[in-house]
């Protein structure tokens, strides 16, 4: 099997080693196959212990698929060479290698389908005994009992028995060996690979003997506490070997006329030689059962002790694993702090869990100051720098900040009569202009340990690295806050006929700035006005100059009078060319009080509302359409509501209506049935009314923009609806 294993190891190496393997598996099938013939009575007695089933059912387990042509070949081979060499005719030659092929492959394929892995476990024994023992042998003897009752006129039922059991003990005996000599036990003690191998083979052997002399049947029941011997004390080698050895001892015995089972007659003899070999098949299946038992039990004792030494270690480094807990708890609080006030609570609060500290100082350098501290006298700490035991008061904030180098206080106990806490400075990097220090205080017992010091270094970086992030966003935010108001009209002039308010709240929930505006364009000498309201998508500064361009092009097409289908596909191609302004939403609203109607459409935006003081609140959902610079482009529709005297129209964003884990229709219908209660009043009122009702005391999560239009008396025209 050694063999065999560097075969396959090489067989990508060279075209030479799959016939080489072949050669191989042919000369030790043949054999093993002539020892049946020779050795164990095939020839006088008739079908017996047959070993090449057992080298030829390890070779399909052990040998990857791509091999296994030439394990069919060599069994064919060698399976014919050897009948017809021994006088049998090619037809009966050939039904013998047709159940010495099918038997090994059916029962390797059943044994690895159910236990794909060749290990010494419950599992794979399970497999062996299903797959070699069982499935493997009945199909082979089915096959070989058929040849016998053709070619040589013997009855197929006394037959199949006879041909299962001996092929049987075959791969109980010879796959054994050949599989712990390709996966070693490594449960077995040393002691015992070195030694006792050959001491239980020189006992297995006179054991052999003394049983090949006997001629009483109790004494081959000798070889049981025999086998149990060497299951217990020894390895799995050990037990293969006595195997091998009680296995062939006592066949070869009895196919001479020897041994505890010798029989004066031919018919006997066949007699005695199929209970020899049951009494061998359960006595080899007894003690692999019970090698397998103490193996698990070795397992066991192994895994104990594994479990034992883990918590060992794990009682020396739980501080450092509940540090490593408490390093990721302030990972994702820095990571989630959205303020600078934020990020340094964060510091204070888990770096005392962290570094078990009694105080956390985080201080940030100042451009316009400079930063230092001075030495207290009578200090007589000892820090270290670089290795280097040094006065940590003579080293100021600035020299610290200069030198970007961590200092940790690492006296020894001893150095100090007095309990004055162990103290750290590390410093860190604001972005590239700024930088700061963290200072920790721990009890005069915390040791800076090196895993403390690693943890700390990296402590300090992530806080630098989180403050960078909040004050950059809140750069970022003033910028678009600041381009927002610019945007933002101050006041809206309303035509005659209207009455108009509208409000912008950014999130307050975030430091970053979205996409939303309004915008109302009175237009035709003040008998109409365009109201148009936008969201860009994102939340950034990126967004926010989008919103810019967009809102400028949209205020210059409101002038040029179109319908708002056709404004809004202008916008389109304004939305191609424009970073970041992709999947914009927008809705468009012409409101004419000469003709007391309002043309409206929609790209992707919640719908607006129309409040009508006869018939309640209804949404305008005809003509929308998808949000700006998606295909196809063109031909967007413009529909139109007719309306009375004091009738209200509300275009908002979905800041207003939309909530996590809520539908948005539940948003849609809320806001309706809150624009309902502002019949009657102004706009202002009105846009006051739904923001308290709409957003309450806890503000908004996302920015939000309003815009609402008072419908005043005029004379009704036609209409024309979607």
């Amino acid at each position: 099997m050694i063999t065999m294993q560097r075969l396959h190891l090489g067989a990508d190496h060279g075209d030479r080693s799959p016939w080489t393997l072949l050669v191989v598996l042919t000369v030790a099938y043949m054999l093993l196959a002539l020892s049946a013939y020779e050795l164990f009575g095939a020839l006088t007695i008739g079908v017996t212990f047959f070993p090449p089933a057992g080298m030829t059912f390890a070779a399909f387990l052990l040998l990857p698929q791509r091999r296994w042509p030439q394990i069919a070949a060599a069994i064919v081979i060698g399976e014919v060479l050897v009948d017809v060499g021994q006088g049998h005719g090619l037809g009966w030659s050939l039904g013998w290698a047709a159940a010495n092929l099918a038997e090994p492959f059916l029962g390797a394929a059943v044994a690895r389908s159910i236990s794909p892995q060749v290990e010494l476990t419950r599992r794979f024994a399970f497999s062996f005994v299903v797959g070699g023992l069982l499935v493997g042998p009945a199909v082979g003897a089915s096959i070989g009992a058929t040849v016998l009752a053709v070619a040589d006129d013997m009855s197929w039922l006394s037959s199949h028995p006879s041909v299962w059991v001996g092929d049987a003990l075959g791969v109980l005996v010879i796959a054994p060996c050949i599989i712990v000599l390709a996966r070693p036990d490594a449960t077995a003690p040393t002691v015992v690979r070195r030694i006792d191998p050959l001491l239980i083979l020189l006992a297995m052997v006179g054991a052999g003997v003394l049983l090949f002399r006997s001629t009483s049947v109790p004494a081959g029941y000798a070889v049981l506490p025999l086998l149990a011997l060497v299951a217990l004390r020894y390895g799995a080698r050990e037990v293969a070997a006595a195997g091998v050895v009680v296995a062939t001892s006592l066949t070869a015995a009895t196919a001479h006329g020897r041994g505890p089972w010798a029989a004066a007659t031919v018919a006997d003899a066949h007699d005695n030689l199929f209970q020899q070999q049951a009494f061998l098949l359960l006595a080899i299946v007894g003690a692999w059962l019970l090698k397998l038992e103490v193996r698990e039990r070795v397992l066991a004792v192994h895994a104990a002790q594994r479990a034992e030494a883990q918590l060992d270690w794990a009682r020396v480094r739980a501080r450092e694993q509940r540090h490593l807990a408490a390093m990721n708890e302030a990972l994702g609080a820095l990571a989630s702090a959205a303020t600078t006030a934020e990020v340094e609570t964060a510091a204070v609060e888990h770096g005392r869990a962290l570094f078990d500290a009694d105080s956390i100082v985080v201080l940030v350098e100042d451009l316009t100051s400079d930063v230092s501290s001075t030495r207290q006298p009578g200090d007589a700490a000892r820090f270290s720098l670089l290795g280097e035991p040094v006065d940590p008061w003579a080293i100021s904030l600035s020299d610290v900040l200069r030198t970007g180098l961590p200092v940790f206080d690492d006296r020894e106990q001893a150095d100090v009569a007095d309990d004055r806490p162990r103290m750290a400075m590390l410093p860190f990097s604001v972005g590239r202009t700024r930088r700061g220090v963290i200072g920790i205080t721990r009890p005069t017992g915390m040791e800076w340990s090196e895993g403390a010091q690693v943890r700390a270094i990296a402590f300090a970086s992530i806080v630098g690295d989180a403050l960078e992030r909040t004050e950059q966003a809140a750069t970022d935010r003033t910028i678009a806050l600041t381009l927002q108001h610019a945007l933002t009209p101050d006041r809206i002039d309303a035509p005659p006929g209207m009455l108009v308010a509208g409000r912008y709240l950014p999130a307050t929930e975030s430091l970053e700035i979205g996409g939303d505006w309004f915008e109302l364009v009175p237009t035709d000498e003040g008998r109409a006005a365009t109201a148009i309201i936008g969201d860009v998508v994102g939340h950034s500064l990126q967004a926010a100059a989008a919103m810019g361009k967009l809102a400028a092009a949209a205020r210059a097409l409101g002038y040029a009078r179109l319908e708002p289908g056709a404004l809004l596909d202008v916008l389109d191609l304004v939305a191609q060319h424009t970073p970041d302004a992709m999947m914009t939403t927008m809705a468009c609203a012409v409101v004419r009080v000469d003709l007391a109607v309002v043309d409206y459409s929609v790209a992707g935006h919640p719908p607006p509302l129309l409040l009508d003081p006869d018939t309640g609140v209804r949404r305008l959902d005809g003509g929308r359409g998808r949000p700006l610079a998606i295909p196809p482009f063109g031909a967007r529709r413009t529909c139109r509501e007719q309306v009375v005297d004091g009738s209200m129209l509300l275009l908002y964003t979905d800041g207003l209506v939309e909530r996590r884990g809520e539908s948005i229709d539940v948003g849609l219908d809320r806001l309706a049935a809150v624009f309902a209660d502002a019949a009657g009043l102004d706009p202002d009122a009105a846009c006051d009314l739904v923001i308290d009702r709409m957003l309450g005391a806890g503000g908004n999560a996302d920015d939000v923009a309003m815009l609402c239009v008072c419908i005043g008396p005029t004379q009704c025209a036609g209409q024309d609806d979607c």
